[in-house]
C-alpha cells in the first residue's frame, strides 16, 4: 500500500501484519520510527474507502475511530493499548501509532476481514491453554482498572477489541463507544438496533453479538455491562459455535437470549470456568458477577499461573523471596507450554541476570527453558544476557555451567562454545579448591572436544589431566579413565602413544589406585591397543599389561581381567599377522603348483605305458636283492613280522608317521644296482634298517619306494 507523506515521513513503513477495530476497519502495520528506531504499530484507516458514503455518516466513522486514540491517550495501565503519538489525520487517511502488536484476537480466531495477505504466523496460529488464561485475567484486569479509577465502561469488547502484543500480552483497545459513568456508575445512552440482519462494513454501533441486554432494551447500563461481554468473550474463546450470531438484527438477539440456557454448552469450557461463565452471563445485573469477582474464581487459580504473575512483578520482590521463588521455578518449566514459556516466563528471568545474588538461581531454569529453543533463538536472543556470568570465575556459577554443558553445546554457535566455554573448562581444570569441581570438569571433556583442534587438546587439555592424575586423587584418577575411555577415538595415534599413554602411566605409578582402579586401567588400555595397533600393543601396551600378572596385590578377579585383557591383546595381534602374513605368501618355486602329485602321477602312467608297448628289456637280477618275481613274497614277508618295535626317535612323546611304499619292478633293481655300484652292501636286518632310516617308523602295510 502506498501510504501518505505523512505516515512515511517519520516511519519506516513494514508489512500489514493484523486488522482489528469495529468491522476490522483498522489495517494494521508493523512499522520503526526514525528518529528513535523504535518498534512500532501504525494503525491505519483509509478515508477513500468510504467516499461514497455520505458526508454527515464519513465524518460519524471518522470521529468514532477517533475517539479511540483520545480515550488511550489518556488511560495509562499495562493491560490497555499504549498510544505512542497523537493521531495523525491527512485527507486521505487517519493513523494512529501504538505499541508493536502481533495481532488482533480477532485474527487469531481466523477472522482475516480487511487482511490480505494473510501472514504465515497467523495461519498457523494456535492459542495455548496457560495463554488463554493470562489473556482473559490482563483484559479482566484492565476493565478493573476501568471501572474503579477511570470511571470508564468500554461498552465494546469483544474479539476486535482485543490486541496481541508480540510479547504475548493481551491488550484492551477499541474504546470507539466508551462513555464515563455517571455519580450513579451508570450511563444512559439508546443506541438505534435494526429489526432485521444488516451486515454493514461501517458499523456505529456496538456489536451486538457481546452486549449486556440492559444495554440493548434499557438504555441504562453500568459497569457490569462489561462483565456480560467478557461472559461471551470468554465463552466464545473455547466453543467453536459463538453463543450469540445475531447478524445485528435486535429481534434475533432478543429471541437468541431468552434461549441462552439452552444455547449455552459447557462441554467444551473448562471446568475450572463454567461457573464463572453462569455467574458473568447472567441477564439481571444484579445477579451478575463483577471484575473481581471474576479475578478471584478458581479458573485464575492455576499454579502456572500465579507464576507467571509472580515473575510479571518479579522487580518489586525481595532478594529471598525471588531466591525461593526461583528454585522451585525449575521444576515448573516443563509443564508449561512454548509459547508461554518463550514470551512469559524467559524474558523476566533474563532481567534478573542484571542481579548477581540471583545468578546461581537463574541459570538453572535458563538451561531447562533453552531445551525448548532453537540454536538461533538461544545463541541471538539468550547468550547476550548470559555473557557477564559467563565470564565470572565464582566457583558456583562455573560449577552450574560445567552441569548445563550438555544443553549449551547445543544451543551455541562453535564461536560461542571456544569462546565462553571452553574457558570455564579450562578454569573448572586448573582449580584446587573443589575435587568435586575438576572430576565435574573432566567428565564433560568428551563434549568439548569435537570443538577444538588438535593442537589444544594435546596441550591444554591431556598436559592438564596428567598434571591432575599426579596429585594422587582416586576420584580425579578414576574421571581421567573415564575420560580418556569416551575420546580415546577423537585422539590421533601420537596423542595416543604419549600423552594418553603417559596419564595411564601416572595412575599405574600410585599403586593403591592401581589396585582400586584395576578395572577401567584395563579397559582403558585394551582400547588403546585397538587403536594402536600390533605395534602400539606389542610395544606399549603389553609392556604394561605383563608386569601386572605379577602384582602381589591383586585379587584372583583381578588377576582373571588381566590375563583376559593380555589374552585378548595377544589373539589380536595373532589373528592380524596371521591374515597379513597368509595374503602376502607366495610359493618357492612358482612352476611347481601347490598340489602336483596327480599330475607327477600321470606323467609316470604316461611314461610307464608308453614304454611297455615296446619289447620289454631283460630284468637285471643283482646278487644279494629280491628277485622281481619275489616282490609279493617280500610284501608278505612284511606284513608278517613287526619290522620296528619301538620308535626310531622320541622328542618326549610317541610320535608315527605312516609312510606308503611303493615297490614297482624296474625302480627296485635299478637302485638296487645304484647301491652296489657305490660299494653299500645290501642287507635285510631290521637293526640295519632302523639306523639307515632317517628318523621316520615305517607302519605295518607300508609299501618301499
Amino acid at each position: 500500500k502506498k501510504m501518505g507523506n505523512a505516515t512515511t515521513k517519520d516511519h519506516n513503513l513494514g508489512k500489514q501484519s493484523s486488522s482489528g477495530g469495529p468491522a476490522q476497519l483498522w489495517k494494521i502495520y508493523d512499522a520503526v520510527r526514525k528518529n528513535t528506531n523504535e518498534n512500532v504499530s501504525l494503525f491505519v484507516f483509509d478515508k477513500k474507502s468510504i467516499e461514497k458514503l455520505p458526508k454527515p455518516v464519513q465524518k460519524s466513522i471518522v470521529d468514532c475511530l477517533k475517539k479511540e486514540a483520545t480515550h488511550l491517550a489518556r488511560l495509562k495501565h499495562p493491560n490497555v493499548l499504549r498510544l505512542m503519538n497523537p493521531p495523525i489525520e491527512t485527507n486521505n487517511e487517519l493513523v494512529i501509532e501504538t505499541e508493536r502488536i502481533f495481532a488482533s484476537l480477532a485474527n487469531v480466531q481466523k477472522n482475516y476481514n480487511n487482511l490480505s495477505p494473510i501472514p504465515d504466523d497467523l495461519l498457523n496460529y494456535k492459542m495455548e491453554e496457560l495463554e488463554i488464561r493470562a489473556g482473559l485475567h490482563s483484559i479482566t484486569t484492565a476493565l478493573t482498572f476501568l471501572h474503579s479509577n477511570a470511571k470508564l465502561i468500554h461498552l465494546n469488547i469483544s474479539p476486535s477489541t482485543v490486541f496481541i502484543t508480540k510479547e504475548g500480552t493481551w491488550k484492551l483497545g477499541g474504546f470507539h463507544f466508551s462513555a464515563f459513568a455517571q455519580y450513579s456508575g451508570e450511563i444512559s445512552e439508546k443506541f438505534q438496533f435494526n429489526e432485521f440482519d444488516v451486515i454493514s462494513p461501517f458499523p456505529l454501533i456496538p456489536n451486538l453479538d457481546y452486549l449486556a441486554p440492559e444495554a440493548v432494551f434499557l438504555g441504562r447500563f453500568g459497569f457490569l455491562a462489561d462483565l456480560f461481554s467478557m461472559g461471551i468473550l470468554a465463552y466464545n474463546i473455547y466453543h467453536p459455535n459463538p453463543i450469540l450470531n445475531t447478524k445485528n438484527n435486535v429481534l434475533a438477539y432478543k429471541f437468541q437470549l431468552e434461549n441462552l440456557g439452552s444455547r449455552i454448552q459447557l462441554h467444551e469450557i473448562p471446568h475450572a470456568l463454567q461457573g464463572a461463565i453462569a455467574g458473568l452471563l447472567c441477564a439481571d445485573p444484579a445477579a451478575r458477577w463483577d471484575s473481581r469477582k471474576f479475578l478471584e474464581s478458581e479458573y485464575f487459580s492455576d499454579i502456572l499461573l500465579r507464576s507467571i504473575f509472580y515473575l510479571s512483578s518479579m522487580m518489586e520482590k525481595e532478594n529471598s523471596q525471588k531466591a525461593h521463588f526461583l528454585q522451585g521455578l525449575v521444576a515448573a518449566i516443563p509443564q508449561f507450554e512454548f509459547r508461554t514459556l518463550r514470551q512469559k516466563v524467559l524474558p523476566p528471568i533474563l532481567m534478573e541476570l542484571r542481579n548477581p545474588v540471583q545468578v546461581v538461581y537463574v541459570l538453572p531454569n535458563i538451561f531447562a527453558i533453552a531445551t525448548i529453543l532453537t540454536r538461533e533463538e538461544f545463541s541471538d536472543g539468550v547468550v547476550p544476557h548470559l555473557v557477564p556470568s559467563l565470564k565470572s570465575r565464582d566457583l558456583p556459577i562455573m560449577m552450574l555451567y560445567l552441569q548445563g554443558f550438555p544443553t549449551l553445546l547445543t544451543k551455541l554457535t562453535t564461536p560461542q562454545i571456544r569462546e565462553y566455554l571452553f574457558p570455564i573448562e579450562m578454569a573448572a581444570l586448573d582449580n584446587r579448591e573443589s575435587v568435586a569441581m575438576v572430576v565435574g570438569a573432566i567428565s564433560q571433556l568428551h563434549l568439548l572436544i569435537p570443538f577444538v583442534d588438535a593442537q589444544t587438546v594435546k596441550k591444554a587439555i591431556l598436559s592438564r589431566i596428567e598434571t591432575l592424575c599426579s596429585l594422587k586423587n582416586e576420584n580425579i584418577c578414576a574421571a581421567s579413565l573415564a575420560a580418556l575411555g569416551k575420546f580415546i577415538p577423537e585422539l590421533d595415534k601420537e596423542a595416543l602413544s604419549t600423552n594418553a599413554i603417559s596419564i595411564v602411566d601416572k595412575i599405574m605409578a600410585i599403586p593403591s589406585i592401581r589396585i582400586a582402579l584395576m578395572g577401567p586401567i584395563l579397559m582403558t588400555l585394551g582400547k588403546l591397543g585397538e587403536i594402536l595397533g600390533n605395534e602400539g600393543t606389542v610395544g606399549i601396551i603389553l609392556p604394561r599389561l605383563l608386569p601386572l600378572m605379577v602384582d602381589p596385590a591383586l585379587t584372583v578377579d583381578m588377576f582373571d581381567g588381566v590375563m583376559q585383557c593380555i589374552k585378548e591383546c595377544i589373539a589380536r595381534v595373532e589373528t592380524s599377522r596371521r591374515a597379513a602374513l597368509e595374503k602376502t605368501a607366495e610359493p618357492k618355486n612358482p612352476a611347481v603348483q601347490p598340489d602336483t602329485r596327480e599330475n607327477w602321477s600321470d606323467l609316470v602312467s604316461r611314461n610307464y605305458d608308453e614304454s611297455s608297448s615296446s619289447v620289454a628289456p631283460t630284468p637285471i637280477q643283482i646278487p644279494g636283492t629280491v628277485p622281481a618275481n619275489r616282490v609279493e613274497d617280500f610284501q608278505e614277508l612284511i606284513q608278517r613280522e613287526r619290522i620296528f618295535k619301538e620308535p626310531l626317535f622320541s622328542t618326549g612323546s610317541q610320535v608315527q608317521l605312516p609312510v606308503t611304499i611303493q615297490v614297482e619292478k624296474p625302480a627296485v633293481q635299478v637302485e638296487r644296482s645304484q647301491s652296489q655300484s657305490r660299494g653299500i652292501a645290501p642287507s635285510n636286518s631290521m637293526d640295519d634298517a632302523k639306523n639307515k632310516l632317517p628318523g621316520r617308523s615305517l607302519s605295518m602295510g607300508s609299501s618301499l619306494l
